[in-house]
Parts: structure tokens; C-alpha cells; sequence
């Protein structure tokens, strides 16, 4: 069985040096170490964003470019390096560049009216507003406060709109709210 395993293994890795020779062949220097050492397995980018497929836009390009994500903290962090060459031979340092997959837009730092559109099948289905006060909390709009709803919460009408949700009753609200409970100060939009 272990003799059986290594023949798969060994094949597998005879397959993957079959298919780096090409590349092997054509680079040398600082390229080919690069090349050997880190990117084989990588998707490589030249000028301009192009991906470089082959032997030879390996190497004729003057700029190798790598994307990365680290997903290990709560927000991605996008990485890009970048190495330049004259020739075979890296010119500089390697150009490592890193951004948060998207800046956030925090509510509790930027008060103000905010309002919420849901699309279903590209249709617009719900429209919900709300306001962030300048303490950075959503404002209470009464209804949490009025019915003694326990803890942080809030809650915000939704403005149903369109078909897309078929047949329901527009006025369950009024009886069926809360567990049965009409919530006090509650008015559909």
C-alpha cells in the first residue's frame, strides 16, 4: 500500500515538474530563483494588470506582480507585491502593498439618516430608515422604549414593496407583531 502512495505522490510531483520546465527553460538569475523559490504556484500579473501565462511573458516582462488575502483578523487584508527587473536581474526591493478589502464605513463615526434598500431578483423589496445620532447610537425611535423591549435592540419599520414575497396580510402588525403583542407606537410605512 505505501509503495502504491509514493508512485501516486511521485507521479504527481513528476507531473508538476513537467509543468514548471517550460518556464524553467526560459528564466535565469534572479527570476528563476524567484520563480523556483516563490511564485511557481502563484498567478503572476505584469504591467498593466495582464496575467503572464506563458514561458515567455515571464520572461519578457519587466514587472511581476502577486495578490494575496490574509483572512486571519476580522477584516480581510489584501496584500500586493510587486518585483521589477532589467532582464533576468531584480531592480530594488520588492514593492509589498496592504488594504483592508473594503475601509468600512462605521455608523457610530458618521452620524445622520440612513435608509436600507433590499433588492430581490433586482427588484426592490424593502425600504427600511433609521437615524444615527451624534453619540454614534442608532436613535430610539420610541418603540423599543414604549413596549419595555429588554437589552439593546431596536426596531425599525420596513416599507414592503413590490410582489416578489407573493400573497401575505398587510395588516398582521396590528395583532401579530411581537409573539402576538401589537407593539405601542408602531406605524407601518
Amino acid at each position: 500500500m505505501r509503495d502504491a502512495g509514493q508512485k501516486v505522490f511521485g507521479d504527481l510531483t513528476e507531473a508538476e515538474e513537467a509543468q514548471y520546465e517550460p518556464f524553467r527553460k526560459v528564466l535565469s538569475g534572479d527570476k528563476l530563483i524567484l520563480y523556483n523559490d516563490r511564485l511557481k504556484n502563484y498567478k503572476l500579473y505584469g504591467a498593466g494588470g495582464r496575467v503572464l501565462k506563458t514561458p515567455e511573458a515571464y520572461r519578457d516582462s519587466t514587472l511581476w506582480c502577486t495578490t494575496g488575502v490574509d483572512r486571519e483578523g476580522i477584516v480581510p487584508v489584501w496584500s500586493v507585491d510587486c518585483w521589477h527587473f532589467k532582464g533576468m536581474t531584480k531592480v530594488g526591493a520588492v514593492e509589498s502593498r496592504t488594504h483592508q478589502s473594503h475601509p468600512g464605513h462605521y455608523l457610530n463615526e458618521n452620524p445622520g439618516e440612513y435608509e436600507v434598500r433590499v433588492l430581490r431578483d433586482g427588484k426592490l423589496t424593502r425600504v427600511l430608515k433609521f437615524t444615527v445620532g451624534p453619540d454614534g447610537k442608532i436613535v430610539d425611535n420610541g418603540i423599543v422604549n414604549n413596549n419595555h423591549v429588554l437589552g439593546f435592540r431596536i426596531v425599525v419599520p420596513a416599507q414592503v414593496l413590490g410582489d416578489t414575497d407573493g400573497q401575505w396580510d398587510r395588516n398582521a402588525w396590528k395583532t401579530e407583531m411581537l409573539y402576538g403583542n401589537p407593539l405601542s407606537g408602531f406605524v407601518a410605512p
